[in-house]
């Protein structure tokens, strides 16, 4: 696979190629869509990722890249949209969860943030970003002793983490150097 060697232009090629061949390729498009969104063209990611979801609507990676690549461009709304609708095709994903939840964050929506990385961690229970997540979530929300314990468990699992660790120094909470 080009793009995952780093060759995103030459498998951008490729898959533009494969395009002209078949024109209603929904992974043809899906991965366009990677390949433009690791290079940091938004607008051409969202519109493969769109004219993916026309031919084949039903497929969550495809929404849930839609939802980073909105997300990247603050369009949150649509965003959250994309991102219950690949939940609703795959309920099981922490990924989706995660990545719901970072955005309900961003629009202070604490309670459901908090539910969602919840639920990444019962499909994930040894992600320490997904606990840091969480501790940050909780922390807004005011259930400090709750965010202490998820810092820690994140700490645990990856022991020496500085913005861990910090976040602990901050509530007080005395980190072994």
């Amino acid at each position: 696979w080009l793009s995952k060697n780093g060759q995103i232009v030459e498998a951008t090629d490729r898959f533009r190629r494969s395009l002209q061949i078949q024109p209603d390729n929904p992974d043809a498009l899906f991965n366009l869509g990677n390949a433009f969104a690791r290079l940091g063209n938004l607008d051409a990611a969202i519109e493969n990722y769109q004219r993916a979801l026309q031919i084949a609507p039903a497929q969550a990676d495809i929404l849930d890249n839609l939802g980073l690549a909105l997300a990247a461009k603050k369009q949150f709304a649509e965003a959250v949209t994309n991102f219950e609708a690949a939940l609703k095709l795959n309920p099981d994903s922490a990924s989706i969860h995660n990545n719901l939840a970072a955005v309900l964050f961003i629009e202070r929506r604490f309670d459901e943030a908090a539910l969602h990385y919840r639920e990444a961690l019962r499909h994930t229970p040894d992600d320490p970003r997904i606990y840091a997540n969480l501790g940050d979530v909780l922390v807004r929300l005011g259930q400090i002793p709750d965010a202490m314990k998820c810092y820690q468990s994140a700490l645990r699992l990856k022991p020496g983490d500085a913005p861990i660790e910090a976040k602990l120094r901050a509530l007080g909470v005395e980190v072994p150097k």
